[in-house]
């Protein structure tokens, strides 16, 4: 007869992890890399995607610097200190080189023009960012958390046969939400611009009630209501048909803004060019009556 080999605790322990080593990691270890695989997968898809729809928003500030040529150029232009702060070190992170360089300018105007052009970048991206987190589906990543939390300890505990040692440093993981996704890829800050008005009052304030205003009726006149002419009377106008009623509605809000900023009898004194055709505001200025400080900032 044959002697029969019978092997202690100890020696089938060994003999068991010799078995193991000869082909891949444990099944327990297999589990939890596949959790974390599905992790990475997930947030290398949003790092894509979102890469690629910042492109014009680095533009954007790129541009913006290389106008500005110092970011403190722009105080003037935006609603408080904070505002600057954002710009300086959370959104000039995000900038991208520029191919051309562009040569800084002094213009209010064009500076304005390049805030709000941002303003609109940020606010469209956060839109289209909001959109994509909500269309994210986490079941896939959901479900292989859950058969961690179900199966890990087991199949560890098979493999290192000790239930005691199986459980040392387990953690169960808590089911993803779009909440923890958003946290990873936070929606950016989006600058709050002093309007018109505010960046005029701010940078001119020793000018007269009546300077103010002329610059406001000249803004009126070149932005906020397109169907009047500056070379003449509209049609509207030459035929006697009534105004749109979204440009009266415009202009409504426009004396409405006015009347938040200055007191409402020097408003009804001294405002008169607001609500006349842009034919009669040119005449007026050619006459000498918008005085010269609006017309120069308004042409900035």
């Amino acid at each position: 007869m044959e002697e029969e080999i019978i092997l202690g605790r100890d020696e089938t322990s060994e003999v068991f992890k010799r078995f193991l080593s000869q082909f891949d990691a444990p099944a327990y270890i297999r589990r939890a890399r596949g959790v974390q695989a599905a992790w990475e997968q997930l947030l290398d898809r949003c790092r894509q995607r979102r890469a690629e729809w910042l492109e014009i928003v680095r533009l954007r500030i790129s541009m913006l610097h290389a106008l500005a040529g110092d970011w403190d150029n722009l105080r003037p232009l935006l609603a408080g200190e904070d505002q600057l702060d954002i710009l300086r070190y959370h959104l000039a992170a995000l900038a991208s080189p520029l191919r051309v360089p562009i040569e800084p300018t002094a213009s209010a105007r064009a500076l304005r023009r390049a805030l709000r052009e941002l303003h609109e970048s940020l606010e469209r991206f956060n839109q289209r960012w909001r959109e994509f987190l909500a269309s994210v589906d986490l079941s896939g990543v959901n479900e292989l958390r859950d058969g961690y939390n179900r199966y890990y300890v087991l199949e560890k505990e098979c493999a290192v046969r000790s239930p005691r040692v199986a459980r040392q440093g387990f953690v169960p993981l808590q089911r993803l939400t779009l909440d923890d996704l958003a946290s990873q890829f936070p929606l950016l800050p989006v600058l709050r611009l002093l309007s018109e008005p505010e960046a005029y009052a701010r940078a001119f304030p020793s000018l007269t009630l009546q300077a103010r205003i002329d610059f406001l009726a000249l803004s009126l006149r070149k932005s906020l209501i397109p169907c009047y002419n500056v070379a003449g009377p509209s049609r509207r106008q030459q035929t006697g048909e009534a105004h749109e009623p979204d440009d009266s509605a415009r202009l409504a809000g426009l004396v409405g803004r006015l009347r938040t900023l200055f007191p409402c009898s020097l408003l009804r004194s001294q405002i008169r060019g607001v609500g006349q055709p842009a034919h009669q505001l040119g005449a007026a200025r050619r006459r000498g009556q918008i005085s010269v400080a609006g017309r120069q900032f308004a042409e900035q």
